[in-house]
């Protein structure tokens, strides 16, 4: 597990189940005129202990597509974590077919956060990316 507070970056990997996860915090909401327009966010958005393991290392959960033509590899995708810790949008930025696209999205948005919160400790919204390695299934 590594952990860098300054920036707010959290990675952990997770080697029992083949995947990575990655947690990037919004910096101060930043207008495109490049000034700040509100509270900075100073906590970021995390899982929930225990969630992304049970949610995504479920092997009934390897899209038939994805796995009839062998493919696997990297997904990620962005989420916006709402005030109340669950997951308002989900963006894909990459996957290596349409059907882990849309199971990793599926999957996420049944992920629980603790909610991003700004310098006085109020909720925000928050931003996540998640990094998820989809290796394909064992036969037999």
């Amino acid at each position: 597990t590594i952990f860098r507070t300054r920036g707010t970056r959290v990675s952990l990997l997770l080697l029992m189940i083949g995947l990575t996860l990655q947690s990037v915090a919004t910096e101060p909401n930043v207008l495109p005129s490049g000034k700040a327009s509100g509270p900075r966010i100073v906590t970021a958005a995390r899982i929930v202990p225990g969630q992304l393991s049970r949610i995504f290392s479920s092997s009934g959960n390897y899209p038939e597509a994805a796995k009839n033509a062998g493919i696997d590899g990297l997904a990620v995708v962005d989420l916006v974590i709402s005030k109340a810790g669950l997951v308002n949008e989900c963006t894909v930025v990459e996957a290596p077919h349409e059907s882990l696209r849309k199971t990793t999205c599926s999957l996420a948005r049944k992920l629980n956060f603790i909610p991003a919160k700004d310098e006085h400790g109020k909720r925000v919204v928050g931003k996540f990316t998640l990094r998820f390695r989809w290796t394909l299934p064992s036969k037999g």
